[in-house]
C-alpha cells in the first residue's frame, strides 16, 4: 500500500508528442493494493515531472483470487477415500484442505463426522483424504472445504450429495475386505490344541492375530502372516479366563479393518483352590481341575505374577492336589498352574491370593529403624494357633541371633542380647493342626 518498497514492475515507454501513453499490461501474483507512479524523464526543452505517491487515481486494489475445486471418491476394497484438486488462484495456493465424511445414508448431510483428515496445501495440485474404513453399509458423502488464504478465498464445504464425492458400500463389499474368525467362534470355548482359522480377504496382503487378557490386547500373541496362510496356532494361552481375539487384514500396505471377538481356553488345568482374589486362604492343599489329556501339571509358586520365588513343583497326571508348604501371611501371592499336553507346556492358568491364619508382626514392622534392642516384639493372634516360634537372624529365614517358641494365648516376646546398630531379620511361625504352614517376615534395623 506503501511505496517505499522495491518496485513490483517497471517499463519505459517513449514519448511522442503530447498526448495519453500506456504501460505495458503487468499480470499481478496476489491480491493487495498496487500504486502506480509515473516518472517523465524530460527533455532539451522540458524539465523532467513525475507524480505523487498516493494520487487520486493511481491506486488498484486486487482482490483475493477464486480457486477452482473437483473433488473425485473412490473405493479399494472397504477403504473410502476422496481426492480434490485445486487449480487456479494466485500461486502459490496456501492454507489447508478438510476432508469430512458423514453418513452413511445421510440424506441432508446434517448428520455426524464420521472421518475428518486435514492437510495442508502447498501449491496447486490433488490432495488425498486418507482411507477411511466404514463399519456399516451404505452410501458416505465427503464434505471438502479449503480454507483459502491471503490471496486466494476459501472453496467449499463440497455440494450435499455431490456426486463424485459420495459413494456407496455394500454390506459384501465390506466382509470380503476384511478376513473373518471361521474358529473359534465369538463368546465360544476354544479348544487351545486346535489353530485359529478364518475366511481369506480379497486383495489382502497380510494377516495380524493379536491375543490378549483386554479387548484389542497383545500381551499374550501378537503375530503377522502372509495373505496365502489362514490360520495360526498361538501357545502359552491362558484357562479359565475369558481372552480377547482381534484379526487385522492389511491392504495396499495399510491395516484396513478388524474383526474382534472374546473367547475362553480349555484343556488346561483350573484352580478351585485358592481361587483368583481370594483373601485369607486356610492352610490346606492346592487343588485343581483334572484334564483328560494332561500329562503332568506344574505348580509354580511367587511374590509377583508368574514367578516361582516360593516354589516350583512338578506333579503327575493323575493328581490334583499339592501340599505346597508354608507360605507368608500378610501379602499378595500368585499361583501358576501348568498342563502338559502332547509334550509341551502350552497350557496354564494364573489366580492372586493372601493367606489367612498366621500371626503377623504388629512391631517391629517391615523396614522400621531405630528399634530399642530392649523393647518386646508383638504380633497379631492366629484364630487356629497352637504355637508360635521367633526367629531373629542377621539375613532373611535365619535364626542366628535368636530363636523362642510362645504358647497360643502369646502375643508378644522380648528378646535378649540384641546387636545394636545392625541391620536384622524376624520370622514368626504359625503351627496349625499340628504343621507349621504359615509365616511371615519383617527386616528392621536397631538404634545404636
Amino acid at each position: 500500500t506503501g511505496c517505499a518498497g522495491a518496485p513490483v514492475f517497471s517499463a519505459a515507454v517513449a514519448v511522442s508528442g503530447t498526448g495519453s501513453d500506456d504501460s505495458p499490461k503487468w499480470w499481478t501474483t496476489g491480491a493487495g493494493t498496487y500504486q502506480w507512479i509515473v516518472a517523465y524523464s524530460g527533455d532539451a526543452n522540458t524539465y523532467p515531472t513525475a507524480t505523487a505517491c498516493g494520487n487520486t487515481g493511481q491506486q488498484v486494489i486486487v482482490g483475493p483470487a477464486n480457486p477452482m475445486q473437483t473433488t473425485t471418491a473412490a473405493r479399494v476394497g472397504s477403504q473410502l477415500h476422496a481426492t480434490t484438486t485445486l487449480t487456479g488462484g494466485f500461486a502459490p495456493l496456501g492454507g489447508t484442505i478438510t476432508f469430512n465424511v458423514t453418513g452413511p445414508d445421510d440424506q441432508f448431510c446434517g448428520g455426524a463426522v464420521v472421518y475428518t483428515h486435514t492437510v495442508a496445501v502447498s501449491g496447486a495440485g490433488s490432495y488425498d483424504s486418507g482411507s477411511f474404513t466404514p463399519t456399516v453399509a451404505g452410501t458416505y458423502i465427503f464434505r471438502i472445504r479449503y480454507s483459502g488464504d491471503t490471496d486466494n478465498y476459501g472453496v467449499g464445504p463440497s455440494a450435499c450429495r455431490d456426486q463424485p464425492a459420495s459413494i456407496a458400500i455394500t454390506q459384501d463389499q465390506l466382509a470380503c475386505a476384511t478376513a473373518t474368525f471361521k474358529s473359534p467362534t465369538d463368546g465360544g470355548v476354544m479348544d487351545t490344541t486346535q489353530p485359529f482359522t478364518w475366511t481369506a480377504a480379497v486383495g489382502a496382503d497380510k494377516y495380524a492375530l493379536l491375543i490378549g487378557s483386554t479387548p484389542g490386547g497383545s500381551d499374550l500373541t501378537a503375530a503377522t502372516v502372509p495373505s496365502s496362510t489362514l490360520s495360526y496356532e498361538p501357545a502359552l494361552l491362558p484357562t479359565g479366563q475369558t481372552l480377547y481375539a482381534r484379526l487385522w487384514t492389511m491392504t495396499n500396505g495399510a491395516w484396513t479393518g478388524y474383526r474382534d471377538m472374546a473367547f475362553t481356553a480349555t484343556d488346561g488345568a483350573v484352580f478351585s483352590s485358592p481361587t483368583d482374589g481370594q483373601r485369607n486362604l486356610a492352610p490346606g492343599p492346592f487343588t485343581w481341575s483334572a484334564v483328560a489329556r494332561a500329562q503332568k501339571y506344574a505348580i509354580w509358586l511367587g511374590t509377583t505374577r508368574a514367578g516361582y520365588d516360593l516354589g516350583g513343583f512338578s506333579v503327575p497326571a493323575g493328581t490334583t492336589s499339592y501340599d505346597v508348604g508354608a507360605l507368608p501371611v500378610g501379602r499378595q501371592l500368585y499361583a501358576r498352574v501348568w498342563t502338559m499336553v502332547d509334550g509341551a507346556w502350552v497350557r496354564y492358568q494364573d489366580v492372586a491370593f493372601t493367606t489367612g491364619q498366621g500371626a503377623a508382626f504388629t512391631s517391629p514392622t517391615p523396614g522400621q529403624t531405630q528399634v530399642d534392642p530392649a523393647s518386646a516384639f508383638t504380633w497379631t493372634p492366629a484364630s487356629s494357633a497352637q504355637n508360635y516360634v521367633i526367629w531373629i537372624g542377621t539375613s532373611p529365614g535365619a535364626y542366628d541371633v535368636s530363636t523362642a517358641a510362645a504358647p497360643p494365648g502369646a502375643t508378644s516376646y522380648a528378646p535378649t542380647n540384641l546387636p545394636s546398630g545392625r541391620r536384622l531379620y524376624a520370622r514368626i511361625w504359625t503351627e496349625v493342626a499340628g504343621a507349621w504352614p504359615r509365616y511371615q517376615d519383617v527386616a528392621f534395623t536397631t538404634a545404636g
